[in-house]
């Protein structure tokens, strides 16, 4: 079982529904539990060199034959160059895509913009046979370590001119993030910094492969954010080798099954999603998969498992609502989401999308399934940042635990004697159904009724 480090549960039975926040592709959207079909692309090319996510969609390098291709997704399709030779690498920087190969012998990058026009290109000194770790800035600059010298990190800019650091040990690790971060390890340090120059040594664990901008994945399947001068621990039990990456909200990662979690910093389960096809690439918008020799591309849409629903629920539950209709048992009003009946916490995170959702007690703590309870938070927003908070009221449920009874009632009727320091409470909304900002004698007779009702439903 994977664990929060300090003990805390990462993966369980069940996960948290947050909805697609963005639908980049038509028809790339699922339900829960439907697969990711996701939008066709191209044919499977023999070697996939990168895939990322640009402004205006994902961005693909491949060896295809003896050449290459590359493509593009934009607001009018995608753009599509097709190179007479095999590429040795491919990165997307700043914006800009880049491609590795040889020229003349000579190991170079050479730069494209968004719509795949060529740019400038970069030629080291080194040839392509004698390169063994290399990468680029969003500028265009080459970092690259030699066969014959793994001891010394060379950087070649646009004009020619080269710099270089020596390090006690191999460099066994080189990396540039999306956003310039440059990652270096050694057999036995690991460095981090904005420049060659300005490379510090970071405390803590070693990375086998970075997945963000300061986290990284070690060998044994532990997830690590660096802060400072330091790396910490912060999750466990990820499959080393799966397809991993990290933001600043959490991970998304496939498992052994094809299946593509996302997991929150603090530990919590954010959702899954079924590809519909081989995960190749995880994109910080999607997933790059693999069906039938041809290559689609989904955006996320992270759903809670369903469980198993009774087959005679409870006369108090309102039927789960369509597609297109409004649902019956909620209603937003004053900042608040009023509830009628006992309603699971899936109906409301479904009805919220597109939006992202969080659903938690008023003690902080995420829930993941069963009922709606008054009190509870539901942080919502375009995306996983969670900025908004809207408090649920559940009519009739004072006690906080999603139905109605006699303690209910017993709450009540204690607040109708001390109303002043309840005013402001969602025990208090959730007894006051006619909304007059005070407990009276017809919300108790409402009160009493529906817990009648409900006793007699189950």
């Amino acid at each position: 079982m994977k664990r929060q480090k300090g003990g805390k549960r990462l993966l369980g039975l069940w996960l948290l529904l947050a909805a697609a926040f963005w639908g980049l592709l038509p028809g790339g959207m699922a339900g829960a539990g439907q697969p990711l079909a996701g939008e066709l692309l191209c044919k499977e090319g023999d070697k996939l060199l990168l895939c990322a996510h640009g402004q205006t969609g994902p961005y693909l390098a491949c060896i295809q034959g003896t050449g290459s291709f590359l493509l593009a997704g934009g607001d009018e399709g995608f753009a599509r160059v097709d190179l007479g030779y095999p590429l040795l690498g491919a990165a997307y920087r700043g914006g800009r895509l880049f491609v590795f190969r040889e020229w003349e012998v000579f190991f170079c990058a050479d730069a494209y913009t968004g719509s795949l026009e060529q740019g400038e290109t970069c030629v080291t000194s080194l040839t392509a046979d004698d390169v063994a770790l290399f990468d680029c800035t969003a500028q265009g600059e080459v970092y690259a370590v030699a066969k014959g010298s793994l001891q010394t990190l060379q950087l070649f800019s646009l004009d020619g001119d080269s710099q270089e650091r020596g390090f006690d040990k191999n460099i066994t690790l080189l990396q540039v993030t999306e956003s310039g971060q440059l990652w270096v390890c050694t057999e036995d340090s690991f460095f981090m910094g904005s420049s060659l120059e300005n490379l510090k040594a970071i405390a803590g664990g070693r990375p086998q492969r970075v997945i963000g901008e300061n986290a990284f994945l070690d060998s044994g399947g532990n997830v690590w954010q660096v802060k400072g001068e330091q790396a910490e621990p912060v999750l466990e039990g990820i499959p080393p080798q799966s397809l991993c990456r990290a933001d600043r909200a959490g991970i998304t990662y496939a498992d052994s099954t094809g299946r593509v979690h996302r997991v929150l910093w603090g530990g919590e389960e954010a959702g899954i999603c079924t590809p519909d096809g081989k995960p190749l690439a995880l994109t910080e918008k999607g997933v790059l998969m693999s069906r039938e020799k041809m290559l689609y591309y989904a955006p996320y849409a992270f759903t809670q498992e369903q469980p198993s629903l009774s087959p005679s629920p409870s006369p108090s539950v309102s039927p789960s609502p369509g597609p297109s209709e409004k649902p019956s048992w909620l209603e937003l009003g004053d900042g608040y989401f009023y509830i009628t009946g006992e309603v699971p916490v899936e109906w409301l995170l479904e009805e919220l999308k597109p939006d992202v959702a969080l659903v938690k007690t008023p003690e902080g703590e995420t829930v993941i399934n069963g009922l709606l309870g008054t009190g509870m938070s539901v942080f919502q927003g375009k995306t996983d940042t969670y900025e908004n908070e809207t408090v649920v009221i559940v009519w009739g449920d004072c006690s906080g635990n999603g139905r109605t009874g006699p303690s209910d009632m017993e709450e009540a009727q204690r607040m109708l004697l001390h109303r002043e320091d309840d005013m402001v409470k969602p025990a208090f909304l959730a007894a006051d159904r006619d909304r007059d900002g005070e407990i009276t004698a017809k919300d108790l007779l409402w009160l009493s009724g529906a817990i009648e009702k409900a006793a007699n439903g189950r």
